[in-house]
């Protein structure tokens, strides 16, 4: 979605393609941040770390890898339902931040 809303790169049908860009997620970890009294865990770090290849398909080479990590924050509650949607939302948030992150990898090597 970044890279349509963006406009710089051009996504298009892999048999049209100049180059392919891969991600592979290395790590995720939910790491809990802090507890309330009783030990219960009241939040939690959300860590990716994802491997993005760009491969050059007419020349067989890659132009770049490099992990991207990211991170984000969430605090949870007694209620399960609240503390996944906080789950999801901090998944939402990490993954557009990664997103952006590529997007500027992308269009400052070229």
């Amino acid at each position: 979605q970044e890279f349509m809303t963006d406009g710089r790169v051009k996504i298009g049908p892999r048999n049209k393609a100049d180059a392919i860009l891969t991600g592979e997620i290395q790590s995720y970890v939910l790491s809990p941040l802090a507890f309330d009294p009783k030990d219960n865990v009241t939040e939690y770090r959300l860590n990716m770390s994802i491997l993005i290849t760009l491969r050059d398909i007419k020349k067989k080479k890659t132009l770049f890898q490099k992990n991207v990590d990211t991170y984000k924050e969430y605090r949870v509650s007694e209620s399960i339902a609240s503390s996944e949607a906080g789950k999801q939302e901090a998944l939402r948030k990490a993954s557009k931040d990664f997103a952006l992150e590529l997007l500027d990898l992308l269009t400052a090597s070229f």
